[in-house]
């Protein structure tokens, strides 16, 4: 194994363990619809099976530091989300 290979592992278990941590908790489902996330991504990201992309770091960190904040901005952005959604499933 590369060492690149070792960092991104070690990097994408860090971070889920960052998101399980965050959840304290709370079910997959409910955490990851709180917040705009599908419970998939959740999922994946607590399980270290994907490196996250830039805008999930920042968005776990901002869920760290401004949890009631983030909330409001999902249920702000919930209708888009879920068009981006239909329009996901159509697409497969």
């Amino acid at each position: 194994m590369t060492e690149q290979s070792t960092a991104r592992i070690e990097a994408s278990r860090r971070l889920g363990r960052m998101a399980a941590g965050l959840r304290r908790g709370y079910p997959q489902e409910y955490w990851a619809r709180r917040y705009g996330l599908t419970p998939g991504s959740l999922r994946d990201l607590e399980q270290g099976r994907v490196l996250p992309s830039r805008v999930m770091v920042v968005l776990l960190h901002a869920i760290r530091m401004q949890p009631e904040f983030i909330e409001r901005a999902a249920k702000e952005a919930a209708a888009d989300l879920k068009l981006l959604d239909e329009l996901r499933s159509v697409g497969n």
